[in-house]
């Protein structure tokens, strides 16, 4: 992709037709090319003092995740690519697991509607908690109710420093969009 950072973070101008098709295929973080970052499937704004890189070494499920490290006191995000189709009046949560065990930073989870075009209905809806520094696995979830005219939802994680900054890790896995499934007992 060519990424051009808007002041508002709409990437919807986004031109990615000479790209394959975004899915949700690799949120597990288990196809992925040791040299590939970020992942597929996702895309990081700004670029510069980021990586998004694969682990084998600690994982929530499967064999990969996704280690991510900063260098900067401004904040990083990594989005998925893929605009999950949605319908409006439903509720839809992101789930992530996180191991957050470095003072050195934190996460949040957010979410963002968008209407048939593309074109982003709001701002993103940030999680109200950050992550803590807890030397384990860690499920975040964050839920928000599609407006009218929403045709599809993505979600990010948004890294901040804390504190005296040097370099912060964190490393993610598991990440899903789910809603809830309409049960009629007959």
């Amino acid at each position: 992709y060519e990424l051009t950072a808007f002041a508002d973070g709409d990437f919807s101008g986004l031109d990615a037709s000479g790209c394959a098709a975004d899915d949700d295929s690799n949120w597990d973080f288990e196809s992925w090319g040791v040299s590939v970052d970020p992942p597929a499937d996702f895309l990081k704004t700004p670029t510069t003092l980021f990586t998004a890189t694969r682990t084998t070494t600690r994982v929530q499920d499967g064999a990969g995740a996704c280690t991510t490290t900063w260098t900067t006191t401004v904040n990083r995000d990594l989005i998925q690519t893929w605009y999950t189709p949605a319908d409006p009046g439903v509720v839809y949560t992101h789930h992530v697991w996180i191991w957050d065990d470095d003072p050195a930073g934190q996460t949040r989870s957010g979410l963002r509607f968008y209407d048939a075009t593309g074109t982003a209905l709001g701002l993103w809806d940030y999680a109200t908690g950050y992550t803590a520094d807890v030397a384990a696995w860690v499920e975040f979830t964050l839920s928000a109710t599609a407006p009218a005219g929403t045709a599809s939802v993505r979600a990010l994680l948004r890294f901040y420093d804390v504190g005296t900054f040097t370099t912060a890790t964190l490393t993610i896995d598991d990440w899903a969009i789910t809603e809830p499934i309409a049960f009629n007992p007959t």
